[in-house]
């Protein structure tokens, strides 16, 4: 009687495998990481350069409106919750006569960097009364 041997073949992975797969995930893991900071630091910039839009927009009309602009104050931190975002106004002649160039700058921190929005706008060069007429 001839009795048929099988032969079991083992399953598994080589040590060759295993090093192989081991250098792959040392060089995949750190640029993933590197990858999802660079992400994360994006969505905080987008995040804090869109409050600092918002809050200098608000800052800018209410410094035009008033012509607050022309006597008052002309840097400035805002209230809480924002003391991280500094305000300053700057005024320079505009290309049509009559007309004056405000530029806001606000600042506000990003990774211990700092990082800015700029925005303009243009106002009549001479000072207006509270109901828009020249005095």
């Amino acid at each position: 009687m001839n009795v048929c041997k099988t032969t079991r073949r083992r399953a598994g992975f080589t040590f060759a495998e295993i090093l192989a797969a081991m250098l792959f995930l040392g060089l995949v893991i750190p640029v993933a990481m590197q990858a999802v900071r660079i992400a994360s630091d994006a969505g905080t910039m987008a995040s804090r350069r869109s409050i600092a839009t918002r809050l200098g927009d608000a800052r800018l009309t209410e410094l035009a409106i008033t012509d607050e602009w022309r006597t008052g104050t002309q840097a400035g931190q805002f209230d809480q919750p924002y003391q991280d975002y500094r305000w300053e106004i700057r005024s320079e002649n505009w290309t049509e006569l009559g007309m004056m160039q405000l530029s806001m700058v606000v600042t506000f921190k990003v990774r211990q960097r700092d990082a800015r929005v700029i925005l303009t706008t243009l106002v009549p060069e001479t000072q207006t009364t509270g109901a828009g007429q020249t005095p």
